[in-house]
């Protein structure tokens, strides 16, 4: 349980639980208020089940916090990394997403990649051992965004030859969650519909909601507690609904 977040001037700051590091400041340090991570300037962080992940001012990605499942990209399994650590030595990075036990990011020339524990499919190829210890290729090109799921699934927009944006999801499918109209997994991107309009997705334990250009939503996968919206009570469920 902990939060992070940039100011308008790009710095760092974490606050919460940091027994695994998770917070950037040190091993075992837990903050009550937020506290400053570093001396650099950051684009963007994500930060989700005791893993984050940021890329800062200069496109270098970095990690730190829990890495059991090889989900910081290290190149191994160790318990946690209390200081923000560099993934690999490349500037070109543009957006990141931590799941929490596995971690996907695209590159400015929209690549796909993605690390950690493969269990579902949800890194979209499958890794020796279960585990993909440093950033792998997610086939296809044209990636714009991506939003690795805590358990199950993931899912990223692409552009398409039209300019327009296009949603893909793998991985797990028990429920639903990939919106492809069936409950079969998939350890490859599949497309979800035909819309090229989506301006955005998130993917939860077991569901994934996204929306359109216009602000349009639609939530698919488990309604459990009735997380998508679409009217069962909170102790409804779950029932399962595949297509968006």
């Amino acid at each position: 349980i902990y939060t992070c977040g940039l100011k308008a001037d790009q710095s760092l700051w974490c606050w919460g639980r940091g027994d695994l590091g998770q917070l950037g400041l040190g091993a075992n340090t837990w903050g009550k208020t937020p506290t400053k991570v570093g001396s650099g300037t950051y684009i963007q962080v994500s930060a989700r089940a005791s893993s984050t992940l940021a890329i800062d001012s200069s496109g270098k990605l970095w990690a730190w916090g829990k890495n059991t499942e090889g989900q910081l990209g290290q190149g191994g399994t160790s318990a946690k990394v209390t200081v923000p650590t560099q993934i690999g030595n490349d500037t070109d990075w543009a957006h990141v997403s931590s799941g929490g036990l596995h971690s996907c990011a695209v590159k400015t020339g929209g690549e796909l990649y993605c690390w950690g524990s493969e269990t579902y499919g949800k890194l979209g190829f499958t890794a020796a051992g279960g585990k993909q210890l440093v950033p792998a290729q997610v086939q296809g090109s044209g990636w714009i965004t991506v939003t690795a799921g805590r358990v199950e699934s993931s899912c990223g927009l692409k552009k398409d030859a039209n300019s327009g944006h296009t949603l893909w999801c793998w991985g797990g499918n028990a429920w639903g969650q990939l919106g492809v109209g069936d409950y079969e997994p998939s350890v490859a991107p599949v497309q979800v519909g035909v819309a090229t309009n989506w301006a955005g997705v998130h993917v939860g334990q077991r569901y994934v909601c996204g929306y359109r250009e216009s602000g349009e939503p639609s939530c698919w996968g488990s309604t459990a507690h009735g997380r998508t919206g679409l009217g069962e009570a909170w102790n409804d469920g779950p029932e399962r609904i595949f297509e968006p």
